[in-house]
């Protein structure tokens, strides 16, 4: 049995990395875990969501109109980065659709920090601690954006400094709608 030289030690290096990076990106583009594990995309449900503490709130699927769903911590510093931003979204929306403040922590620290920055939305706290729950999985990025058809099916998703260009599909939903 002959030794591996140097270089190809390296190749053989290089190609377990492409086979890792070819296995994660299968593993994120459709052939991964189920849909309570991966990231929430356009056209999935977001039907499990409602406020806990509140068990007046109807769940997201028993609104009847489009609902945008900010997600956040206060403890994110790009969350502190898009707070006005929020606020002014929140401010000039004018009715195109409800909005919903979603956070993983405690109701009394969400709400302080909406407070604070002057949101006009009411303010729900989900149970996240456990992993690979749709709960989790929902405010595992922040700041993120959702919109969200009466349904509560993903119209639309993306980082929370683009709310203005993640809500325009509002405006376009009303001019299609009958």
């Amino acid at each position: 049995m002959r030794r591996l030289l140097k270089r190809e030690w390296i190749l053989l290096g290089f190609a377990a990395l492409a086979a890792a990076q070819a296995m994660v990106l299968t593993w994120s583009y459709g052939g991964g875990p189920p849909l309570d594990n991966r990231w929430f995309t356009t056209g999935d449900t977001l039907d499990f969501l409602h406020a806990p503490y509140s068990p007046d709130t109807p769940p997201l699927s028993g609104l009847d109109t489009p609902t945008v769903l900010l997600v956040f911590n206060s403890e994110c510093g790009h969350c502190t980065d898009v707070a006005s931003l929020w606020r002014d979204w929140l401010q000039a929306q004018r009715g195109d659709a409800q909005a919903v403040a979603v956070s993983r922590e405690a109701q009394e620290v969400a709400e302080a920090f909406a407070d604070k920055n002057g949101w006009s939305a009411p303010t729900w706290t989900v149970d996240a601690s456990e992993s690979g729950t749709p709960n989790h999985t929902l405010t595992t990025r922040t700041p993120w954006v959702f919109v969200l058809d009466s349904e509560g099916v993903v119209l639309a998703e993306g980082n929370g400094r683009n709310i203005i260009e993640i809500t325009a599909i509002l405006k376009s939903e009303q001019r299609s709608s009958p």
